[in-house]
């Protein structure tokens, strides 16, 4: 047996849907007083300033508007308590007033009546001051067997300009990247890292907090170059001295990529025997030197000893 109650039910259903909505639209057309929470928002701070200390973060307002208005502003508006310290000094302490309220567009139709609570808010400023920081990477990377890390980890960027109060700003001397560890690298890759974060009470702030970094693992390449001049410095101007062999075999080891790039020639590699180091150390058989080449370890210099042979000009 079906119930009365149920007859038409969908007629029904949109009848009362329609009554709510139409009691809704009226209602919501009558003026009525909320407290509403808002942002606090310093603005026009000067330049040469920064706020060192925690204000808060929202107040309580007391509107009046009609009922639509006020909703809007509750849960889709934008509005704030707005503290102008742009002729603040260091320290003030700024009774907040309605006329401080700004609302967007949508709700200028509200009227704010009363600041409820906080009544006033403490500022502290600060000289503010910037400055360049290196930025160090903690990035560890082992290269598989065979493989080699090239010039080291490069930042994208490697610095970055930080601003906040004068005294914290010059005992900053670096910024570090969070660490990261990767093992058995057999390839060139790229990441980004984050910024190791200072202090709140620090007020530092940061263009970037992240970067990208690059590393350039290559498989390891070692080859011989042969006739590569031996030279001696240091020397007195009344002798000529000449290295005997006056030439070295030297064994380089580097990054396959990069030492076809090089394409080293004997002349590249400068070897060297330092006259007034052999002096001081009285030896007969002269030490050989190398001017060290980026990215590249000079393995083996053979012969890794010599005889200088001198004659007076």
């Amino acid at each position: 047996m079906q119930l009365p109650l149920l007859d038409n039910y969908k007629v029904k259903l949109v009848s009362v849907l329609v009554a709510m909505l139409f009691w809704f639209v009226v209602v919501t057309e009558n003026e009525y007083d909320d407290i509403i929470t808002v942002a606090i928002r310093p603005v026009n701070i000067p330049e040469d300033r920064i706020v060192v200390n925690d204000l808060p973060a929202t107040a309580r307002v007391k509107f009046k508007g009609n009922g639509k208005t006020l909703l809007g502003l509750r849960y889709f508006g934008d509005a704030a308590v707005e503290l102008d310290l742009s002729h603040t000094d260091d320290q003030a302490l700024i009774p907040l007033t309605p006329d401080m309220v700004s609302v967007s567009r949508a709700s200028q139709e509200l009227q704010a009546l009363a600041i409820i609570e906080p009544d006033q808010v403490e500022v502290k400023l600060a000289r503010l001051k910037q400055k360049r920081v290196k930025i160090i990477p903690q990035i560890e990377i082992e290269a598989d067997a065979g493989f080699a890390l090239i010039g080291g980890i490069r930042l994208l960027p490697d610095s970055l300009t930080i601003k906040g109060p004068v005294p914290h700003v010059r005992s900053i001397t670096e910024i570090k990247t969070e660490k990261r560890h990767f093992e058995r690298v057999r390839t060139a890759f790229r990441g980004h890292v984050p910024l190791v974060p200072f202090a709140d009470s620090l007020r530092i702030q940061l263009p970037l907090h992240e970067v990208t970094f690059e590393a350039d693992v290559q498989k390891l390449l070692e080859y011989e170059i042969q006739e590569v001049p031996v030279h001696v410095i240091n020397v007195p101007a009344n002798l000529e001295i000449t290295a005997l062999p006056s030439v070295a075999t030297v064994t380089v080891v580097g990054g396959e990529k990069q030492l076809l790039e090089l394409d080293l020639k004997p002349e590249d590699i400068f070897l060297y025997i330092d006259y007034d180091y052999s002096r001081e150390h009285k030896n007969e058989d002269h030490k050989i030197f190398f001017k060290p080449i980026d990215g590249i370890e000079i393995r083996k210099i053979y012969p890794s000893t010599y005889i200088l042979e001198i004659r007076r000009k």
